[in-house]
């Protein structure tokens, strides 16, 4: 795991930011949506920006007069990022190009990226071109910068205009940081929430006031911030060299048993682990198991947990096995619905029901589910074919799927029939088919006085 603690001094951080000039706001002197002359118009580049030390992304598009051939044309092909080409009048103020990773790393569109470098005022030229056509027009951009101010004990965004950064977020040179309504900058613990049934997003913001990322130590209690900063809660998981993280309601880093499937209650307001439809009726979810060490990391394979043993899956599906499953070294084992791994005798006929949020035996209608008997050795280890127990055979299923089987069934060509208790017959009669000394049923033979045909079936007497 890795475990990273951030301290900065403020007064380091806002005295080089103010020395730097970190933030600038950008505002494009044409205040139309389009750009046109007299082959067609490209959509996307103009707007008021604030830059505070960050790129700005712009999906750009275009649009060709009066040509049937173009209008054909798929969209990917109209605006490809091939089609266009930009160029800054002035690349010590503000740097322009096109790129395809500003917008969820599609490469289905254009992407103009805008960089401010320092203030003043740069004149940026838009040219696509498709096939034959060609569309240019610019667009002159104004840079200002902006600086960190305190105000008492507050700290402040200011803009070179005179506005603040407020009521939201700022990315500063690479940070995340929050002000209130009155502009003055967040720290400690942040949430966002547009509504109260709405999931809250939180923010753990150092005492600079930058949001924190990955790794992070507060107060004895570790948690996880994405790179965005928002804080990973109940319904999150991460990766982090190759084990598996999970996380409380609380944010706080899961240790022992967890149950993975938790979800935001948009009714209840809270995680539940059942969703809540209009009329309050709960529909419960089926558990779904981990178990953490001390470190956090989730466990795998097999573990004794509490005096029993418990199989948790690998690294790359990792989790709590219950009923049959396979483990990593293809032997079959059956457990529980709690997860324990069962030996001898085993009936595994259960069910997870929504309504109640409990294992049941019963089916929807309220009756008993079918038995599924299986026979696992003092080991785990299933048993299957034939095994000889209590001085009674029985068939344990295939390899594949050792579940003991009952009434008819065929191995190997031959039909045999064993009870409901899974005990084979022999040297029987069972309605009109004979079972003889080895269970097999009889066919195309003499029974005493009684015949058998191809079929097994009783169809004369001497």
């Amino acid at each position: 795991m890795v475990k990273t603690g951030e301290k900065h001094l403020l007064s380091k951080l806002f005295t080089a930011a103010a020395a730097s000039a970190l933030a600038f706001s950008l505002s494009a002197a044409c205040s139309q949506s389009a750009y046109a002359d007299e082959a067609g118009s490209i959509y996307g580049a103009d707007g008021d920006i604030a830059y505070t030390g960050e790129s700005s992304f712009r999906h750009l598009n275009a649009y060709v007069y009066d040509n049937a051939e173009w209008d054909a044309a798929d969209y990917e092909s109209q605006n490809a990022p091939s089609c266009f080409t930009v160029k800054s009048s002035n690349t010590a103020v503000l740097q322009a190009a096109i790129d395809t990773t500003g917008l969820n790393g599609s490469e289905d569109y254009a992407v103009l990226r805008l960089t401010p470098v320092a203030k003043g005022t740069a004149t940026v030229e838009i040219t696509y071109k498709w096939k034959n056509v060609t569309v240019t027009d610019s667009v002159e951009i104004d840079v200002t910068t902006g600086a960190w101010k305190k105000d008492g004990k507050a700290w402040t965004y200011v803009f070179s205009d005179g506005t603040k950064a407020q009521g939201g977020s700022l990315d500063v040179n690479g940070k995340t940081y929050f002000f209130d309504s009155k502009g003055v900058m967040w720290t400690g613990w942040y949430k966002e929430q547009a509504e109260a049934s709405e999931e809250p997003v939180w923010y753990y913001l150092g005492s600079d006031g930058a949001a924190r990322t990955d790794w992070q130590k507060i107060g004895g209690t570790w948690y996880y911030f994405n790179e965005g900063g928002s804080m990973l809660a109940a319904e999150g998981r991460m990766m982090d060299d190759g084990y598996t993280y999970y996380f409380k309601q609380s944010g706080a880093m899961a240790k022992g048993w967890v149950n993975d499937n938790l979800n935001w209650n948009h009714v209840e307001k809270k995680y539940t682990n059942y969703y809540t439809n209009s009329d309050g009726k709960k529909y419960y979810r089926t558990p779904s198991w981990s178990y953490c060490a001390g470190n956090g990391a989730a466990k795998v394979g097999w573990n004794k947990i509490g005096g029993k043993w418990y199989y948790l899956g690998t690294y790359a599906n990792e989790g709590l096995r219950t009923g049959v499953f396979w483990d990593a070294a293809g032997d079959h084992y059956v457990a529980d619905y709690n997860g324990a791994m069962r030996t001898g005798w085993y009936n595994a006929n259960w069910r997870f029901d929504e309504e109640t949020g409990k294992f049941t035996t019963k089916d929807d209608d309220g009756e008993a589910i079918e038995a599924r008997w299986f026979h696992a050795k003092g080991n785990g280890e299933l048993d299957y074919g034939w095994k000889k127990l209590g001085g009674k055979w029985y068939h344990l299923g295939t390899y594949s799927y050792p579940q003991m089987d009952t009434d008819w069934y065929m191995v190997e060509g031959d039909w045999y029939y064993s009870t409901e208790s899974g005990a084979m017959v022999s040297n029987k009669w069972v309605g009109d088919y004979y079972l003889t000394k080895s269970g097999a049923m009889a066919t195309n033979t003499w029974i005493g006085k009684y015949h058998v045909n191809a079929s097994g079936v009783w169809d004369r007497t001497k």
